[in-house]
C-alpha cells in the first residue's frame, strides 16, 4: 500500500478517534467522506506506481483538512503539553502487519466504508457520517476479526444504498 495512502487512512482514523463518544460535526463527517472517496480513487489500484503531483497535493490537502477537523472535535488535544496519543493518526502498519484474518477483516471494512463514501458523496446522511466515524474508530482498537463482523454487515448495507 502506497505510503501516502497509509497516511490518509491514518488521518481518517485519527479524526474518528477524536470524535469517539461524540456526535460527529457535519464538517468532520464530510471530511471523512471526502477522504475515504480519495482513498478509493482508482489511481491507488497499482500501489507500486508513482502518483501524480496533483494527486499527492490533493491527498496532503485532505490530510490537513482532517487534522483541522480533529482540532475542532478535540481542541484540548491539539494544545496538550502531555499528549497521550489517543487522538493521534493511526499507524496503518498495525493493520498491515496483523494476522491475516484480522488484516483482511479490517481492509474489507475499509473498502466497504470507501464504497459507501463514494456512493453517498453527493447526498450523505448524518447517520452515515456517524457510522463512518464509529467504524473507522473500531479499526484502530479491534484485535479480533470477529469483532468487526457486525460493522462489515452494516457497511455492506450502506455501500449498497
Amino acid at each position: 500500500m502506497h505510503v501516502l495512502r497509509q497516511q490518509l487512512f491514518g488521518a481518517l482514523i485519527g479524526l474518528s478517534r477524536a470524535s469517539e463518544s461524540k456526535e460527529i460535526l457535519d464538517s468532520s463527517g464530510m471530511a471523512l467522506i471526502h477522504g475515504l472517496s480519495l482513498a478509493y480513487d482508482p489511481v491507488w489500484e497499482d500501489s507500486d506506481s508513482e502518483i501524480s503531483e496533483h494527486m499527492e497535493t490533493s491527498v496532503k490537502q485532505v490530510i490537513e483538512t482532517l487534522h483541522a477537523e480533529k482540532a475542532l472535535m478535540a481542541p484540548d488535544c491539539a494544545a496538550c503539553q502531555y499528549p497521550c496519543g489517543r487522538t493521534a493518526d493511526y499507524d496503518m502498519a498495525e493493520t498491515l502487519e496483523s494476522s491475516e484474518t484480522l488484516r483482511n477483516a479490517k481492509l474489507q471494512l475499509l473498502t466497504l466504508l470507501g464504497s459507501a463514501a463514494v456512493a453517498s458523496r453527493e447526498q450523505s446522511t448524518k447517520e452515515l457520517r456517524q457510522f463512518l466515524s464509529d467504524a473507522l474508530f473500531q479499526i484502530s482498537c479491534t484485535y479480533e476479526a470477529g469483532q468487526l463482523s457486525d460493522l462489515i454487515l452494516q457497511a455492506e448495507s450502506f455501500s449498497s444504498r
